[in-house]
Formats: C-alpha cells, structure tokens, sequence
C-alpha cells in the first residue's frame, strides 16, 4: 500500500461515517488538490463538517472501533 493509499484508507470510514447520519461534509487540503490537481505529499486529512452536538455520541460510537476518539 503506497501513501496515498493509507491517506484515502483514513479518510474513507470517516466520510462514511459522515454519510451513515446525514451530515454534510467537505474534504479540502492537500487531499481535496491531490484529487484536483497536481498529487501532494500530506500527513494529515483536513475535513469540515456540519457536526451538530446531538450527533456527537453516533458520530463517536461509529467511529470508535477504529480510532481513538474523544467526544469531549
């Protein structure tokens, strides 16, 4: 698996997470060029969402199995 792939392979369960309550989200940075331009090296994934505080507790126990999430 090269970089780019581990980069997508973090992002995806998030987006999916994202996708399974609903909530409007965008990916931009390094990911969002590389997708539209010219490939970037990146360590990190900058996504914005729409996260609102009664879907915190879904949002965590979704993605918890995965990472280490902290929902305060």
């Amino acid at each position: 698996m090269n970089h780019s792939n581990d980069i997508l392979s973090a992002a995806e369960p998030v987006a999916k997470a994202f996708e399974k309550l609903g909530i409007l989200y965008f990916i931009g940075g390094s990911l969002a060029s590389s997708a539209y331009g010219i490939p970037r090296a990146t360590m990190d994934i900058d996504m914005i969402s729409d996260l609102k505080p009664n879907q915190v507790k879904s949002f965590v126990e979704i993605l918890s199995s995965k990472y280490a999430v902290d929902n305060k």
